[in-house]
């Protein structure tokens, strides 16, 4: 279900020309969104959309470069949280939401990115989890209202639902966007991907 989510929503958007994308570099050499545009991004686990604005988010990577054989999740979000990029600290690894929404801007062609390239993302937030676990929470209740045995079926519901999220919470992902492919990997799988920062 996922997979086909993210092909709905990375697939058919169009590809910006670098003219129109909606970034700018400003004298701190930080790249920044401009868009006020609302995007639809899907949710980890529960079949449902959002919207988000990225507007003014910042995005850097990490300059030196660490060599491929050492960008593994562990040291990627280390070099965010501990990057100061022009003065500027407080970075961190994208969420997945985040990452589509930058794809869809037109992120992968300004940065040049290569078709078959994983880069890193960061674990659902807790916000994240929260949002997603009261909407699921909600369609569970409502979807149980007509079984014959309400408590029984909610139960197996949250169960169900508590389970998926706490493997998505968990588990430290990597993401190609043109492909609309999430890998779970652990931090002990130094993967040659790169990754970028956002604040």
């Amino acid at each position: 279900m996922r997979t086909v989510l993210l092909s709905i929503f990375l697939l058919s958007t169009a590809q910006a020309t670098e003219s129109t994308l909606p970034f700018e570099v400003g004298n701190d050499q930080i790249l920044r969104v401009l868009s006020n545009e609302e995007i639809d991004v899907p949710f980890y686990s529960i079949g449902l959309t959002t919207k988000i604005n990225v507007k003014g988010l910042m995005i850097t990577e990490p300059n030196p470069y660490p060599p491929l054989t050492d960008t593994f999740f562990v040291t990627a979000n280390t070099l965010c949280d501990k990057l100061q990029y022009h003065g500027v600290s407080g970075w961190r690894l994208p969420s997945l939401r985040e990452m589509i929404a930058l794809n869809n801007l037109g992120l992968w062609s300004l940065q040049g990115y290569a078709i078959d390239e994983y880069l890193w993302i960061a674990l659902m937030t807790q916000n994240e989890y929260n949002e997603e676990y009261s909407i699921g929470e909600q369609r569970i209740d409502e979807g149980c209202k007509k079984a014959e045995q309400y408590k029984f079926c909610r139960d197996i519901g949250i169960g169900a639902l508590k389970t998926s999220l706490d493997n998505e919470a968990g588990i430290n992902r990597s993401v190609n966007l043109v492909n609309a492919d999430i890998q779970k990997l652990l931090p002990s799988d130094k993967a040659k991907m790169k990754f970028f920062c956002v604040r």
